[in-house]
């Protein structure tokens, strides 16, 4: 698997990462059978895994509609929702407050 021309265990250096990253395949018992190129950008480490983890989870379930099942079941194409608040005006930042 390459990550943005990087192998991946130079892309993600901690073991948890690679893990998430790999889970798809372990899931659909598919370790070894594809060769992937994937390209992330933004967030930290931790979320690209998650990102690469969903891709490849839709790309394996895009390929053939019998490995949906036991990746949905997994939990697999669920997204991470949270975001970042948004600074509101007469404020320092998202909820700080200027000090009176």
């Amino acid at each position: 698997m390459l990550m943005v021309k990087k192998t991946l265990s130079e892309y993600f250096q901690i073991l948890s990462s690679r893990d998430l990253v790999l889970q798809p395949f372990v899931a659909t018992e598919s370790i070894g059978k594809w060769d992937t190129w994937v390209s992330v950008k933004g967030g930290g480490t931790h979320a690209q895994a998650e990102a690469t983890r969903m891709a490849v989870s839709k790309a394996l379930s895009s390929y053939d509609n019998g490995l949906r099942a036991p990746l949905r079941k997994a939990g697999y194409f669920k997204r991470d929702l949270r975001i970042v608040e948004r600074k509101k005006p007469g404020q320092k930042k998202a909820r700080k407050k200027f000090q009176w």
